[in-house]
């Protein structure tokens, strides 16, 4: 697995000259992030959709959760609260 600096340096290489340290720092750790996600799948430490499904609606008195659509390598989950609908993907 590649070390977060092989990372960096690939997001530095890949990234527009003319962006700002912000959008730098965000790429950044967005890519810390998958990889430390990679990482505990990697180790098991994972749970199943149903479980995920079971947390989310624990989190409210009303499912928050109201569709799920199955895509081959992912499923995306429809989830409404007060203001807006959020899309949660899981690869």
């Amino acid at each position: 697995m590649p070390t977060l600096k092989d990372i960096t340096i690939e997001v530095l290489k890949n990234i527009p000259p003319s962006s700002s340290l912000e959008e730098i720092m965000y790429k950044i750790n967005l890519a810390a992030h998958v990889m430390e996600g990679i990482k505990d799948a990697d180790q098991g430490n994972v749970i199943s959709t149903n479980e995920l499904l079971k947390r989310i609606d624990s989190w409210t008195q009303r499912p928050l959760v109201t569709e799920v659509m199955h895509k081959p390598n992912f499923n995306v989950f429809l989830c409404e609260t007060s203001c807006l609908g959020v899309f949660v993907v899981q690869f």
